[in-house]
């Protein structure tokens, strides 16, 4: 218990340095917490390229911000709740940009079949752009409600409600 705890103080102590100005530091926390920052980014934006760009404006952000941390608390929920908000807001990025194009058919049948892919273009027009990007989000992106309620600013509530119904109807309308 001890040895986890000297540990902790050089993490924290890594996080004071880099608020003094001491850049040097963010090579602890990089060798520390750079594969968990990258495995949760990656778990959130769905591509290595978007988990880099996490990494590094996490890492940016660890530098801008180090005078916010308060000494003597956990470093690693601190360091993964920056994390977890880049994420979710590149992945809001990404919904801004969504088309109708871009949403993935396998949700059907994982089918090459065309008129199972037509089927499911026309099911999916059918519904309202919010219902759209749950369904994405959900199963294509993979985010949970509480992520998806993050990123689109509802109620978690809101989300499984809406993600139910939208699921209902593309099901009903992809049936006709």
């Amino acid at each position: 218990m001890l040895f986890f705890m000297t540990i902790n103080v050089k993490r924290d102590n890594a996080i004071i340095e880099i608020s003094k100005g001491n850049i040097d530091a963010l090579s602890v926390i990089y060798r520390t917490y750079g594969k968990m920052v990258f495995s949760v980014g990656y778990q959130i934006v769905n591509n290595v390229s978007d988990a880099e760009d996490v990494l590094q404006e996490v890492m940016l952000n660890v530098v801008k911000y180090a005078h916010t941390y308060r000494q003597g608390t956990n470093p690693k929920a601190w360091i993964m709740s920056i994390t977890r908000s880049i994420a979710l807001s590149i992945v809001k990025k990404r919904v801004d940009t969504i088309s109708i194009d871009d949403v993935d058919y396998s949700i059907a049948a994982n089918s090459a079949d065309v008129d199972k892919m037509l089927a499911v273009r026309e099911a999916l027009n059918k519904l309202d752009e919010q219902e759209r990007t749950i369904l994405n989000l959900k199963l294509h992106i993979g985010l949970s409600h509480r992520e998806i309620a993050s990123v689109l600013e509802m109620s978690v509530f809101a989300v499984q409600k809406k993600y139910q119904r939208a699921l209902a109807k593309f099901k009903e309308y992809f049936d006709e």
